[in-house]
């Protein structure tokens, strides 16, 4: 019996112990990349990196990866140093390092350091040195075995400052920290305090013993002083111990400025202390750590918090610990032993949850502190069983259980007084009711709370009424739903009874109940309504919205916003939003944006699943669900998403999957030019924010090239293998924990295409081929002109070789046929008697002239069947025609001169017979008329050109007094001398000479 009181005395003892799960912890250590575990610093850059100095190396974390900086003494632009780092972000964002042997300016736009000093301490082994603060002309600094320095902002120059009177001795553990104010810099050297002020030169060291100072605000300061908290008022420099424990037996090692108006401290016996500096009482206390498989003691020894406010803490060999804070202020109320968690049933009053679970009766847990107690019914009474639904009764200080009894299985409801303990059974008239009407298996259990003086719960198919007249138990039966089983109640604000069935609803309006028609018959799980007066009904398909005639207006189910259709509960909070638990964790339709939000055990849920009936708003607009691994609770108000989503960064860019050399950090690039030969371009990019990194979602898009926005998901990758030459905007941009969208981030991309490609060459080539079909389309019609020209001048060599034939014809064989014609009429009709003599003669004459017609069209002919005529032919032709003509004339002497080089010499057939012609008459002039005893014809070549003179010793002529006849040979001689382009000279000396010349232009 003893050991059975000592064993139950245990178990209260373990499942009394503290049940509020502890805030959720993400853990980084150099698995996952760290240079060491053991931390020094931190810090966060401009563009959202975090970058940690630990005892084995500078790295810089992105929310995924690590980087490390290694020392590198042939690097000048490595960083100098791998310990006893810190950090100070100056007023233009500039990331400053210092290290126990030098200090350092990062160079954002190289991603390497600018090394200001590097020296190796003499005398200390362990250095702490530190950046103090700024004013508007130095960055000031602590360092070992200097002392003070400041740092001109602009030049960059380092300088020793000198204080009067005080010496900063270096020793084995050398550690500078203090801050910058007001020309005055705070100084705290190896637990010693001096205010030098930077003015006057002057300093004072007040007989405070401080290991760690910051300013909290204008009047105070705020550090560590002999392991207690400390204020420090800055005028009077009385220092003042803040309590931070009701024992005050703690020791601070660290003291943190938050942003909203909080110190973090870090107290040995505790772990994290949050403490309001206004309020000034502490406000949350963190023992422990949890990273989701172990449990251990949260110790650190210093701590950052970054821009979504996140806090790091870090300690000694142990890594970095990243805590949400303030997180989504959900709490879990989770008991230590694992079967008691399966919530089925929820209460709560100002101080205390109450929670009905499936297997060991009714856990209790404390609002304040999360501890925990479990009361086993079978315990308090051994006729009931171990479990029951709870709810809310008439009397503050009592419970309703609808419990069971322990032979029998039957119903069997109860109370639970609050401060006693003790349970009271329902009346044996009530209970025997609800043992008949029980109904056998698994079904739906409610009490609503109707009004001040009346519950509502069910039996089977009955509804039923409770009351308490003078402290005792009233049950009344309301209505039988005759063939159901009810499974809720809902009372609207138009005072309408809803009741929800395993197949159907029901609506009493004004005392009348009628039957809404659904869809199908389903079981309705949970009723609500919101602030328009909608009716929303939770079932196992999803969401259904009645309107104001109840029929219904929307639907939600996982197609259209949901992300389980499994609805457990539903509540409208204080804002009119509304939430349902179901089987992937708890989601808010925000009335306002007509936009659901879910939430997963990862944002501090009990876990993803919860159960039906267990779900209770209280007064103060706190909301509960209970589910298969304890409760959560919150108030909808302080559920603030986190807004901060940073740009996007984009940490490499690979080229042919090769790393992209370049002297600028991939970040600061901005735009990019690659010839058409380097056209697979891949990218890396990351949104610094490290909430929970694991939920960033990212999307990218290659403008001229991709449609839409390429939805990524987790992956922080993309690649474009063989682009197009042309112009590109890569775009990406990510949304954080609570899908808060960052800005696009952007890098402009030119592919040069091939010269023939390019513009210039495309414009070039179009030029040419315009150019080119100019040049054709004159060239065509120039031939064409020149087709048409000579076709034209064939036309008129044709007609003046008509021209000239028919002149030939007039001239020579028209005259000649005409006087053939006469002289035949005058042999055939003479007008007198002939002689035999004269007709003879005339004959004769006939005969003669006849032998010139053919001699003439001979010669006529000659010259038209040639292409061309050499002048050495058309010689030969003239001197033949002259010895003809001069076999009558027998007594004229002929001199022919032939020129040299006739042959070379060529005349077309129509030069040639005009030529002949003007010779043919000059020649038949001067035998017909001249009474010429000496011919002289000289032909001449001379530069290509040919002149031919024909001359007689004749009786000569004045060219005034030129018989008619004689002027149109003469004229016609000119004619034809002026159509083969010659010029034509006649010369005549009467009684001496005639001569004519021909001479070629």
């Amino acid at each position: 019996m003893l050991r059975v009181r000592t064993l139950l005395l245990l178990l209260v003892t373990y499942f009394s112990s503290f049940a509020q799960e502890p805030d959720l912890f993400h853990y980084y250590t150099v698995k996952d990349g760290l240079a060491q575990s053991s931390i020094n610093a931190m810090a966060q850059d401009k563009n959202g990196f975090l970058w940690i100095g630990t005892d084995g190396g500078l790295c810089r974390f992105d929310g995924y990866n690590f980087k490390n900086y290694k020392r590198n003494s042939a690097d000048p632009n490595a960083f100098n140093s791998d310990r006893g780092i810190h950090f100070y972000l100056d007023s233009k964002k500039r990331l400053w390092l210092i290290s126990y042997n030098g200090i350092s300016c990062y160079r954002d736009e190289k991603d390497n350091f600018l090394n200001l000093l590097t020296f190796e301490p003499k005398t200390s082994i362990t250095t702490y040195n530190n950046f103090f603060g700024e004013d508007e002309q130095f960055i000031w600094a602590g360092l070992s075995d200097y002392g003070l320095l400041k740092i001109n902002k602009q030049t960059l120059k380092l300088e020793k400052v000198a204080i009067p009177g005080i010496t900063f001795k270096s020793e084995h553990t050398n550690s500078f920290n203090g801050f910058v104010e007001k020309g005055k810099v705070w100084i705290v050297n190896n637990g010693k305090l001096t205010i030098y002020d930077t003015k006057t030169n002057t300093a004072q060291q007040p007989p405070i013993s401080v290991t760690l100072l910051f300013s909290l605000d204008e009047e105070k300061a705020l550090g560590v002083s002999k392991g207690r908290a400390m204020l420090l008022d800055k005028k009077s420099l009385r220092p003042e111990v803040l309590s931070l424990t009701r024992n005050n037996k703690e020791f601070v090692s660290l003291a943190y400025k938050l942003v909203n108006h909080e110190v973090l401290f870090a107290v040995d016996s505790i772990g994290a202390v949050f403490y309001d500096t206004k309020a000034k009482k502490v406000v949350k206390t963190i023992t422990t750590v949890n990273d989701g498989q172990s449990t251990r003691k949260l110790r650190f020894s210093s701590a950052y918090q970054d821009w979504s406010g996140n806090i790091w803490t870090q300690a000694y060999a142990e890594g970095l610990n990243m805590l949400v804070y303030p997180g989504k202020k959900f709490k879990r109320y989770r008991n230590p032993a694992p079967l008691t968690n399966a919530v089925y049933s929820i209460t709560a009053d100002e101080n205390y949850v109450y929670a009905g679970v499936s297997r060991l009766g009714m856990s209790i847990f404390s609002k304040k502190d999360g501890r925990s107690t479990l009361i086993d019914y079978s315990k308090k009474n051994p006729i009931l069983n171990k479990v029951g639904f709870i709810a809310r009764s008439l009397n503050p200080d009592q419970i309703i259980v609808l419990g069971y009894e322990a032979l029998t299985n039957k119903s069997t409801p109860f109370l639970y007084n609050k401060t006693s303990g003790k349970l009271v059974l329902f009346p044996s008239p009530v209970i025997n009711m609800f043992r008949q009407y029980w109904p056998e298996g698994d079904f739906r259990k409610f009490v609503l709370k109707d009004n001040n003086h009346t519950l509502l719960s069910s039996i089977g198919p009955y509804l039923l009424s409770i009351t308490q007249p003078n402290g005792k138990i009233k049950v009344d039966t309301i209505r039988k739903f005759e063939g159901e089983l009810l499974s809720c109640a809902f009372r609207d604000r138009d005072q309408n009874l809803w009741i929800g069935t395993y197949k159907s609803l029901y609506v009493q309006k004004k005392g009348v109940w009628a039957n809404v028609k659904l869809p199908k018959a389903m079981e309705i799980k949970t009723i609500n309504q919101d602030l328009i007066g909608n009716i929303w009904l939770g079932h196992n398909d999803g969401i259904y919205i009645l309107g104001q005639d109840y029929r219904i207006k929307d639907f939600y189910n996982e197609g259209n916003g949901l992300r389980n259709e499994h609805i457990y509960a539903i509540l409208r909070a204080d804002d009119g939003n509304m939430w349902f638990s179901h089987n992937k964790g708890l989601t808010v339709y925000k009335t306002k944006t007509k936009t659901f939000r879910h939430y997963q055990e990862d944002d501090g849920l009990q876990s993803t699943e919860f159960n039906s009936g267990a779900y209770f708003k209280a007064e103060d607009g706190e909301i509960f669900f209970g589910g298969i691994n304890g409760v959560t609770s919150f108030y909808p108000a302080l559920l603030k998403d986190n807004l901060h989503a940073p740009a996007v960064k984009i940490t490499q860019i690979s080229l042919f999957d090769r790393p992209y050399q370049t002297q600028r950090s991939a970040w600061n690039i901005r735009s990019l030019e690659f010839s058409y030969l380097e056209n697979s371009l891949s990218f890396d990019f990351t949104m610094p924010e490290y909430t929970d990194p694991l939920k960033n979602s990212y999307r990218y898009q290659m403008e001229g090239l991709d449609k839409e926005w390429v939805a990524a998901g987790s992956r922080r990758f993309a690649r474009y293998a063989a682009l197009p030459p042309g112009d590109y905007i890569f775009k990406v941009k990510a949304s954080n924990n609570d899908g808060i969208w960052s800005r696009e981030t952007s890098i402009a991309i030119t592919i040069i295409p091939p010269y023939w490609q390019q513009a210039w060459f495309q414009v070039l080539m179009a030029v040419i081929t315009f150019v080119l079909f100019y040049i054709l389309i004159i060239t065509i019609q120039r031939i064409r002109s020149r087709r048409k020209r000579r076709i034209f001048e064939l036309q008129q060599k044709v007609q003046l070789e008509r021209e000239r034939i028919s002149r030939d014809l007039h001239d020579n064989v028209g005259t000649q046929l005409s006087l053939i014609s006469k002289n035949i009429d005058g042999v055939l009709a003479p007008n007198d008697t002939l002689s035999i003599s004269d007709r003879q003669r005339n004959l004769a004459n006939i005969s003669l002239t006849s032998k010139e017609v053919i001699a003439t069209l001979r010669e006529t002919i000659w010259a038209l069947n040639k292409e061309e005529i050499s002048f050495e032919e058309f010689s030969d032709k003239l001197k033949t025609y002259v010895h003809k003509q001069l076999k009558v004339h027998a007594n004229m002497e002929l001199q022919y001169l032939e020129a040299d080089g006739a042959e070379n010499l060529t005349l077309n057939p129509a030069a040639a017979i005009n030529l002949f012609r003007i010779c043919q008459e000059a020649v038949a002039n001067a035998i017909k008329y001249a009474n010429a005893s000496k011919l002289e014809i000289r032909l001449e070549i001379f530069d290509g050109k040919f002149k031919i003179t024909i001359k007689d010793n004749g009786q000569g002529f004045e060219q005034a007094m030129v018989d008619p006849l004689m002027n149109y040979g003469i004229e016609n001689m000119k004619f034809r001398a002026a159509e083969m382009d010659c010029d034509f000279e006649l010369d005549s000396v009467p009684n001496e000479f005639t001569k004519i010349t021909i001479v070629k232009k």
